[in-house]
């Protein structure tokens, strides 16, 4: 998502100058985005199409975290390392599917190079067409 100020007044207040702006988060789509994992022994590689606004990332049910570098355009060598920590619990289905993993999320670091925050909307990942985490970038 791309950040801009869209609009910036200058109010005056008695004789105090206040200053606001508003800022609009419009969703930009990656040119040819790509997710790399680190602590899988079969790099698992994520690809998403031209002009993406989403990319899926497994996790491992095993491991408390996950670090993935992503690459927002792979025509060009730059990098940010996003690390997830999460919970696992299982989770029954029925006798015929047995169980499956469920996750919670408990935090998420990332780097600086061209990402500029994330947000973490849901915690609980109970389904893989649930958007869990939004990235702003330059």
């Amino acid at each position: 998502m791309l950040k801009q100020i869209v609009h910036y007044d200058s109010i005056y207040q008695d004789t105090i100058h206040i200053d606001t702006s508003v800022v609009s988060f419009k969703d930009t789509g990656l040119a040819a985005p790509a997710m790399f994992s680190l602590d899988m022994p079969q790099n698992i590689i994520s690809y998403g199409g031209r002009n993406s606004t989403m990319i899926g990332i497994p996790f491992e049910p095993n491991i408390p975290s996950m670090r993935y570098v992503i690459q927002f355009d792979t025509t060009t060598a730059v990098y940010d390392t996003i690390t997830y920590y999460y919970k696992t619990s299982n989770h029954f289905i029925s006798n015929a599917c047995g169980f499956t993993n469920y996750f919670h999320i408990d935090s998420i670091h990332i780097t600086k190079n061209i990402l500029d925050s994330s947000v973490l909307q849901k915690k609980d990942i109970v389904s893989g067409n649930d958007i869990q985490v939004l990235l702003y970038f330059f």
